[in-house]
């Protein structure tokens, strides 16, 4: 398919998705998946350049987060505060900022030419309440102005579950939500990071197969309720989350 087409094919699966469809919508995705290959031609940010295989395993994949959260349904979208754990090259944070503006979006990356990309796109986008921050989220989430402060906080494909619970819940409000991306051994990772999640806080809310509902979509969605505040030690110092889960203690 040439590129309209596949523009076509975007609005089609988010107007399927009960998401912003229009036209502006999908230009300014197009307009980050060419600022993201000329980047990328320097600084190798992603494996995934081709616009159609980007639509799909990019930009529709991180449109999904939706299906756990319901932006679409809060008319206050401008108080919520999400925080993206791992960006990278802005998944699934920026194209979550194109599809509803209105929300204040933290990209969390420990990579300096990742940050840095990031900062250029989100300017280059003019997509106004976006803040990067280059760092270890084992620190950032000691941090009075990130703890706890966050209504939504997700992350795709940062480590496994076990591990990447220690990293994201800390930053999550009570009340709130944490979203972990993951493929097809969601189920298996669930019932190793169990523990965890409930030692800071978390609660499993749901196990969404994303693919059930949207032919076109693959991952699954990990959805955690924040219900008590995370104890003062976690998390741990930088590293030690991922060389020992919680879990395996």
């Amino acid at each position: 398919m040439t590129p309209d087409m596949w523009q076509n094919y975007l609005r089609k699966c988010l107007e399927e998705m009960l998401l912003p469809s229009s036209k502006d919508a999908a230009d300014n995705f197009f307009k980050f998946h060419k600022f993201l290959k000329i980047w990328n031609s320097k600084f190798n940010l992603t494996a995934i350049t081709d616009w159609e295989d980007s639509v799909n395993r990019h930009y529709l994949d991180s449109a999904s987060v939706s299906l756990g959260y319901p932006f679409a349904n809060r008319i206050d979208r401008g108080d919520i505060q999400v925080l993206d754990v791992g960006s990278g090259a802005g998944f699934p944070g920026i194209p979550l900022k194109i599809l509803f503006p209105e929300i204040q979006l933290t990209l969390l990356d420990s990579v300096r030419k990742k940050t840095e990309f990031m900062k250029r796109a989100s300017s280059h986008l003019k997509l106004e309440g976006t803040y990067v921050k280059r760092g270890r989220a084992e620190i950032l989430a000691r941090d009075d102005r990130h703890r706890e402060v966050y209504d939504l906080v997700v992350a795709r494909a940062v480590s496994e579950l076990n591990a990447l619970v220690e990293l994201t819940i800390p930053f999550c409000k009570i009340g709130g939500y944490v979203i972990a991306m993951k493929g097809r051994k969601a189920h298996s990772e669930v019932s190793t990071a169990i523990e965890a999640i409930e030692q800071l806080g978390g609660e499993l809310d749901d196990i969404i197969d994303c693919n059930e509902s949207h032919g076109f979509l693959k991952g699954h969605l990990v959805v955690i309720s924040k219900i008590a505040s995370t104890p003062e030690r976690f998390p741990r110092r930088p590293g030690v989350p991922t060389k020992r889960p919680l879990s395996s203690n």
